[in-house]
Formats: C-alpha cells, sequence, structure tokens
C-alpha cells in the first residue's frame, strides 16, 4: 500500500482546518489508494489533534470526515502501516504552529510499576559516658541513666506519633544497642531489630545503602540508630550528593527523609530534623 506525502504548508492548512487558497481546493492529494481534493476533506479540529495524539487515527482519516464536528470516517485500506508510520515520524518535524503535537507514539516509553515512597528515620544514640573514659572501649560506652530517661521519653514521643515502623536497624555498639532496644521495646509493634556493621561512627554510605536495598528493599519505614558524625554526614549524602555540610545531630535527635529509590547519591529529600526537646513537644 503507497501513500503520498503531504507538504509542510499543506499539512499546515490542513492542521488549521483550512483548505487554502482557491487554486490548492482544486488540486487532488493521493492519500492511500484513494484520490480525494481537499475541498473533500474535513475540517480538523484540536480535540482530533489530541486523538491523532493518542495514536487512535491515521492522518488519513482527515480526508474522509464529513464535518467539522463529527468524527471522521475512514475506511481500514485508509491505514498505513503503524510501523511504517513510526519510522516516517522520527525524520520528519512538523515546524509550525502544531509542533507539540505528535501525531503517533508508538515508541513513547510507560511507566512501570510505581514504586512506593521509602521513608527512613534516623535516630542518633542518646547521652552516653563520655568518650576516652579510661573504664570503657568507645564500642562499649554505655548510656548514662539520665541517657536512658531521655531516650525513653523520645520512644514515647514516637509511640504518639503513631508511625508504623517496618524495621529498626541499629549500629552494635553498646550505646546505640541499648537505645534501639529501649525504643523497640516501647513500640512493640512486632517489627524486627537488626544490627549492622555499617552504622557505626564511621561507616559508609555506600555499604549501608547497599545492605538496605539488598536486605530490606520491602521495608517502607526504616528507623535507623546510629552515630556522630556518621548519620550527619548519611543525610547529606542522600539529600545534597556530598558528605560535607553543616548538620549536626543532637543526642537523641531524629531526622526524615523519604526517597522513591535509594541510592549512594543524591536521591531523598529531608522532611524534618528535631532535637529530643523539639520531639517533646509534637
Amino acid at each position: 500500500m503507497g501513500f503520498a506525502l503531504v507538504s509542510l504548508k499543506d499539512f499546515g492548512n490542513l492542521t488549521r482546518g483550512n483548505a487554502g487558497s482557491q487554486k490548492q481546493c482544486g488540486l487532488p492529494k493521493l492519500i492511500g489508494e484513494k484520490i480525494v481534493t481537499q475541498s473533500e476533506s474535513a475540517k480538523v479540529s484540536r480535540k482530533t489533534w489530541a486523538n491523532l495524539e493518542r495514536g487512535g487515527r491515521s492522518p488519513a482519516e482527515l480526508c474522509g470526515g464529513e464535518s467539522r464536528r463529527g468524527p471522521p470516517k475512514v475506511s481500514p485500506e485508509f491505514f498505513p502501516n503503524p510501523k511504517h508510520l513510526s519510522e516516517a515520524s522520527q525524520s520528519f518535524r512538523i515546524r509550525n504552529k502544531v509542533e507539540s503535537f505528535r501525531l503517533f507514539r508508538y515508541n513513547t516509553p510507560r511507566m512501570k510499576n510505581e514504586r512506593s515512597m521509602k521513608e527512613i528515620y534516623l535516630l542518633r544514640h542518646g547521652i552516653a559516658a563520655p568518650p576516652g573514659s579510661p573504664h570503657y572501649d568507645d564500642r562499649d560506652r554505655p548510656l548514662t541513666p539520665e541517657g536512658k530517661a531521655q531516650i525513653r521519653e523520645v520512644a514515647r514521643a514516637l509511640l504518639g506519633m503513631g508511625i508504623p515502623f517496618d524495621l529498626i536497624l541499629s549500629s552494635p555498639y553498646l550505646r546505640a544497642r541499648q537505645t534501639a532496644e529501649i525504643v523497640h521495646e516501647t513500640l512493640d509493634p512486632g517489627f524486627p531489630l537488626k544490627f549492622s556493621q555499617h552504622l557505626v561512627p564511621h561507616g559508609s554510605a555506600k555499604l549501608l545503602t547497599g545492605e538496605i536495598n539488598r536486605a530490606y528493599g520491602s521495608k517502607d519505614r526504616i528507623l535507623l540508630v546510629g552515630h556522630e558524625p556518621f548519620l550527619s554526614s548519611l543525610i547529606l549524602t542522600w539529600v545534597a550528593g556530598s558528605a560535607h555540610g553543616l548538620i549536626e545531630m543532637k543526642k537523641g535527635g531524629l531526622a526524615k527523609l523519604s526517597s522513591l529509590k535509594l541510592k549512594c547519591g543524591a536521591c531523598a529529600s529531608l522532611e524534618w530534623l528535631m532535637g529530643p526537646r523539639q520531639i517533646l513537644k509534637t
């Protein structure tokens, strides 16, 4: 089946519903396998072009319609091969008022399954024994009685927020472990408590991101319990793509990030960052 290409000027007249000059009205046009004149063609409305944009009809229909108001009528032999039309549309560009309208979108990519938004909460451990204490190694420094009371208040505030956590992922260091256990016992919703070596004070954002995606990719709301300076650098990495910045989390502070797809780079937005006093006021 053969079809003739319409000139750019005639094509513009056709899209504006204008048959052109009197001389042009009498010129026959070969479309599909039928010869018609422009005086017989239908005047095309913007709505018709919207239908064409959805791939519903071919340009041959424009000359088969009966009126501006009625839908164009065309026989099946007027439709060229969609594969040929797709190839032609890639090399032919309309440079007039209808440039933004595409006749066919056979190759338009479609959105696949929509992914749910992942919520990441970051909690710094409570007040602990001071660093450099001769009685404890850094990884064995426990929470002080004041720190335990502080985290219990923060945990009750989290319970009042009603956040349905799916997982708590904590640093294995004692002060972070105690913080995570207090929060887990207070909320007690049945979600698991796990530990990761990548949440230590000088952990790796890349390795932690890979672990979350690989082992906990199905979890939508994750609470990370860790230390400074790693938590602030982790926020900056996920929000700005760089670990250098001026964010600092206080002990017992909490931050919320949201991300559609977690990766080691700019992939999330910082929803809020609160200190322990602000948390207790919520």
